[in-house]
């Protein structure tokens, strides 16, 4: 994956962002509460739901997630966090298909394609958590995220085999004979996908206080979307909703 490129327009999301997020946790901090700043980053374990049957198979792909987060814990140790974060979704997806054509049913010749494909965006969430421990916090939360799309890229290949018997047969010059692969590396803009991922996100974390003031937290968190995320533009009928695990590492800090 190359450098991400960060256009005024992606700009000028990442600076409301920022503003909707914050604003609200600083505005309850002036209460007797504890607030807790923290950065933390790991890895994505994306795939998608699909409705009415896409041609291929969808598998999970990785990718990595980085942000910058913020926490207020109240007396009662339930707590409201919400953060801003890089987090790359995606899937993987391919297909292959015995070749029919001109109604010549072949059996020996095929043709397909194996697809890579990763999707950016800018993530928040909010959610309300519950912590237990001292020394040791181990804490649950439930939510919901929104997401900015940011850009997609595709990797792969197209490819056809065709056997030399069933070649002579088929009788058609536009069909290659043998093996045949043709490599796909192409950006997707938001013409495929919509702007804005929207759903669920439930969250276990562990942390360890290391004094007073830091702590080092490690967590898992599950993202169920509830968007469809395809415009619509190849089949009008497909739909494809976010799915993904996210485990990393972290620190909060007491401000």
């Amino acid at each position: 994956m190359g450098p991400i490129t960060l256009k005024p327009s992606n700009m000028k999301k990442i600076f409301l962002l920022s503003y909707l997020t914050l604003s609200p946790i600083i505005l309850f901090s002036q209460t007797n509460c504890q607030l807790l700043f923290g950065l933390d980053g790991g890895l994505t374990y994306s795939n998608i739901i699909e409705k009415n049957d896409f041609p291929g198979n969808y598998d999970f792909k990785t990718g990595y997630s980085a942000g910058l987060n913020l926490e207020l814990i109240f007396r009662s140790r339930i707590s409201l966090e919400t953060n801003i974060a890089f987090y790359q979704n995606g899937f993987n997806n391919n297909y292959r298909s015995t070749l029919v054509t001109n109604n010549y049913y072949a059996t020996k010749s095929y043709l397909g394609f194996d697809y890579n494909v990763t999707q950016n965006y800018l993530n928040n969430s909010w959610l309300i958590g519950y912590h237990i421990g001292n020394k040791f916090d181990f804490s649950i939360y439930a939510g919901l995220y929104w997401s900015l799309f940011l850009k997609s890229k595709r990797k792969g290949k197209d490819y056809i085999y065709t056997d030399p018997n069933e070649w002579i047969e088929i009788a058609d010059p536009a069909i290659p004979l043998g093996y045949k692969e043709t490599l796909v590396s192409e950006t997707i803009s938001d013409e495929i996908y919509t702007n804005i991922d929207f759903g669920l996100v439930g969250k276990i974390m562990v942390g360890y206080n290391i004094n007073e003031k830091f702590k080092i937290i490690c967590f898992m968190k599950y993202y169920k979307g509830l968007t469809d995320i395809d415009k619509k533009v190849y089949l009008k009928d497909v739909e494809n909703y976010n799915n993904s695990v996210n485990f990393g590492l972290g620190f909060k800090m007491k401000l």
